[in-house]
């Protein structure tokens, strides 16, 4: 699922989401201050990536002028990812998703999530389990 960890190019990374403002200017406060505590989710689109987990962390390094952002690269066509649509819970194609490169959904409309067992868990637990491991 987790191909590599590397550091990405802003001017490589695809949207398939838009951001809200506010939260990005939140968030680039609280990265100046602290560092980027996850890195974003990504997957391979052709030469570019593709924002699969991390929209308002993207924004947020561009805001402070950063040109690198820590990434992880996954397979998005494992079938252990699912993306849902956040309100309705409904399962939403990849298709789709892909679709909205060229026209973003608004923010928080996807949820990408990994099938573990008979759970869904959110996709930033792999974001999580990378930081905790690179620590150990």
């Amino acid at each position: 699922m987790v191909k590599k960890e590397k550091k990405i190019n802003l001017n490589t990374l695809l949207p398939h989401e838009s951001v809200n403002k506010k939260r990005v200017q939140r968030l680039a406060r609280d990265i100046k201050r602290n560092g980027l505590k996850y890195p974003i989710i990504v997957a391979r689109w052709g030469k570019k990536y593709f924002i699969v987990d991390g929209h308002h962390r993207v924004e947020a390094f561009r805001r402070l002028n950063k040109s690198k952002i820590d990434s992880l690269v996954i397979d998005y066509f494992s079938p252990y990812i699912k993306v849902l649509d956040w309100k309705t819970g409904k399962e939403i194609e990849k298709k789709k998703v892909l679709k909205a490169l060229k026209k973003p959904f608004p923010p928080k409309s996807t949820r990408h999530v990994i099938i573990y067992g008979k759970k869904l868990l959110h996709i930033s637990v792999l974001s999580r389990l990378a930081r905790k491991l690179k620590r150990n």
